[in-house]
């Protein structure tokens, strides 16, 4: 198991917006960084329990039925799935637990994200599972 982040703090995730592609975009600040992150959420096509998240040095893949949250340590080159896979295998990747309350609001926007053909400009992607978070 890799490490795990603990944390009380109820607002994690803050700066909700729609981004380019049409999906959620958010900061986040855990204990122990030095400053918040802006991350991207990846388009849901269809039905999932697990939403993927990427920052310019973490990925984060959370699990929607426990709120557990699995996420690249910040080392070792480019922050994506196979990192965290391989970071796991080797117990170097950390974990934390997002709140009930974190949890519902990021629910709740990604929802409000939900389209078929999301973005804007010539940005498109299909976010229509998005409809399906709740």
């Amino acid at each position: 198991m890799g490490q795990v982040v603990k944390t009380n703090i109820h607002t994690m995730f803050t700066n909700f917006k729609t981004n380019i592609m049409g999906t959620l975009s958010f900061h986040l600040k855990l204990k122990g960084w030095r400053k918040e992150q802006k991350f991207v959420t990846y388009p849901i096509e269809d039905k999932t329990d697990t939403l993927f998240f990427q920052s310019e040095k973490r990925w984060i893949e959370l699990d929607l039925k426990t709120g557990k949250a699995s996420m690249t340590n910040g080392k070792g080159g480019h922050p994506n799935r196979w990192l965290l896979h391989m970071q796991k295998a080797t117990g170097k990747h950390q974990e934390f637990i997002v709140s009930d309350l974190d949890l519902q609001a990021i629910k709740m926007h990604i929802f409000t994200t939900a389209d078929k053909n999301a973005g804007k400009s010539f940005v498109k992607t299909d976010n229509s599972g998005a409809f399906q978070i709740i």
